[in-house]
C-alpha cells in the first residue's frame, strides 16, 4: 500500500513538471526579445500615444526608445505609416503603402514627414538608443485628422519553443494623431458599399466619408433567411481610419447555396445608430472545424492535465484514509 501511495505521488509531481514546462513553452513563444516606446511628454503619457492639437507650419518631433534584451545583435526597422482601416474593423499603422485610403484635402502623415519615414537602427545585446521622426505641419489649414502611427519590427524572428519551424514577426506600433480644427465624428457619413461572398467568407465593405475618426463604435452582422439568422458577429471597437474604405470579415458555417439579407448595423458612442441592409447570394460555405484543432491544443492539455492531477489528488486522500482505518 504504501508503495502504491509513493507512486502515485510520484505520477502526480511527473504531471504537474510537465504541466510547468507546457506553460514555460508558452510563456517562451510568446514573450519579446526587443522593445520599442514611444519617448512621450508627460502631458501624453496617460493616453500612451502622441497628441497634437496643430498649427500651420508646426514643426513636430516624435522620439521613440528601442531596447535589445537578447544576447545577440540586432536590427530594429521602424516606419512612419499612415492609418488605414482593416479586416478585423480596427485601425493598422503596420503597412508603408496601405489600401483603402481616399483623397481628401487634409493631409497624409506620410506626405508631411521630412528626411525620411523609415530608418534602420543597430542595437548590441542589452542596448538601448533612441531614434525619432520629424513632421512639418502644412501651411495651408486645414479641419480634421491626421492619422498614422510608428511601427518598428526587429530582424529577429521569435521562433515558438515547441517547434523551431514556426517563426513569428511581432512588432509595435505607436498611434500618431494630429488635430487641427477636427469635427465631431458623424455617424451619418459612415456607408455600406458592398456585401461579397467569397469561399467561407462574408467581405463587408464600410466607408467612413469624412476626415474624422469613427472609434470604439459598436457594429453588428447577421445574416439572415427568412427571419432565422444563420451568422452574426459583433463587436464594440469597431474603428474606422479618416476618410478610408475598409473591409469587416465575417466568417461563414456550412450554409446552402441561397440569397441572404445582411443586415449591418453601426451604432455610436452617443447612441445613435445607421442600419444597413443587402441581399448577398452564398453559393457555398462550409469549413472544416478541424482549422481550430491547433489553437486549441495546448488548452485541452492542459485541461486533461489539471483533471488527471484532481482525480490522482482523490484517489491518494482515499487510500491513505483507508490505510489508516
Amino acid at each position: 500500500m504504501k508503495l502504491l501511495i509513493k507512486f502515485l505521488l510520484s505520477l502526480s509531481f511527473i504531471i504537474l513538471l510537465i504541466m510547468n514546462f507546457n506553460y514555460i513553452n508558452v510563456f517562451a513563444a510568446s514573450s519579446l526579445n526587443y522593445q520599442a516606446r514611444p519617448d512621450l511628454p508627460k502631458a501624453m503619457q496617460k493616453i500612451g500615444y502622441f497628441k497634437y492639437n496643430v498649427k500651420p507650419n508646426e514643426i513636430l518631433k516624435l522620439p521613440i526608445i528601442l531596447a535589445n534584451f537578447s544576447n545577440q545583435d540586432t536590427t530594429i526597422t521602424s516606419y512612419l505609416n499612415d492609418g488605414y482601416s482593416n479586416d478585423n474593423g480596427n485601425i493598422g499603422y503596420d503597412l508603408f503603402k496601405p489600401f483603402g485610403l481616399l483623397k481628401d484635402s487634409v493631409p497624409r502623415l506620410s506626405n508631411i514627414t521630412l528626411r525620411h519615414r523609415f530608418n534602420k537602427v543597430n542595437l548590441k545585446p542589452n542596448e538601448m538608443k533612441k531614434t525619432s521622426f520629424t513632421i512639418k505641419v502644412p501651411d495651408k489649414p486645414f479641419q480634421g485628422s491626421i492619422l498614422g502611427g510608428i511601427t518598428s519590427i526587429s530582424n529577429k524572428n521569435i521562433t515558438e519553443s515547441g517547434n523551431p519551424s514556426i517563426k513569428n514577426r511581432l512588432q509595435y506600433s505607436t498611434t500618431v494623431l494630429l488635430n487641427q480644427n477636427a469635427p465631431v465624428d458623424n455617424i451619418k457619413k459612415i456607408n455600406l458599399l458592398s456585401v461579397d461572398a467569397k469561399n467561407n467568407n462574408l467581405q463587408i465593405k464600410m466607408h467612413n466619408d469624412q476626415p474624422s475618426i469613427v472609434h470604439n463604435y459598436k457594429i453588428s452582422v447577421q445574416v439572415r433567411k427568412e427571419n432565422k439568422i444563420y451568422a452574426r458577429k459583433n463587436s464594440n471597437r469597431y474603428s474606422l481610419a479618416p476618410n478610408s474604405i475598409g473591409n469587416y470579415d465575417v466568417d461563414l458555417f456550412n450554409l446552402k447555396p441561397n440569397i441572404y439579407k445582411v443586415i449591418v448595423k453601426v451604432t455610436n458612442n452617443k447612441g445613435q445608430s445607421e442600419e444597413f441592409d443587402k441581399n448577398v447570394l452564398i453559393n457555398n460555405a462550409y469549413q472544416s472545424l478541424s482549422v481550430y484543432k491547433s489553437d486549441k491544443s495546448i488548452n485541452w492539455f492542459i485541461y486533461t492535465c489539471f483533471i488527471s492531477v484532481f482525480l490522482l489528488f482523490i484517489l491518494i486522500c482515499y487510500l491513505i484514509l483507508k490505510f489508516l482505518k
